[in-house]
């Protein structure tokens, strides 16, 4: 309390900074410091690559919603200018 009664804030300790900073990685689920990682939001490179290896391998897909002759196509059989697809 200072001289009039009232409860004075007392500064954050030194690791509140660091614990901030602090995220989880979502391929290896490691804590790390965000403002030192080379690959945010990853841990690491190779957590990068992994996640980027999903994304190519189709692992990972965004949803859309087809087109209407996306729909049509289907609906004829997947029959394009003659072609299957």
């Amino acid at each position: 309390m200072n001289s009039l009664g009232k409860n004075r804030r007392e500064p954050p300790p030194e690791n509140a900074r660091k614990m901030c900073n602090m995220v989880r990685c979502p391929i290896c689920d490691k804590t790390f410091d965000a403002d030192k990682s080379p690959a945010m939001p990853f841990c690491c490179e190779r957590c990068r690559l992994i996640d980027l290896g999903r994304w190519l391998d189709e692992k990972h897909r965004l949803p859309i919603e087809p087109r209407e002759e996306e729909k049509e196509e289907e609906e004829e059989g997947g029959r394009r200018n003659g072609r299957f697809y």
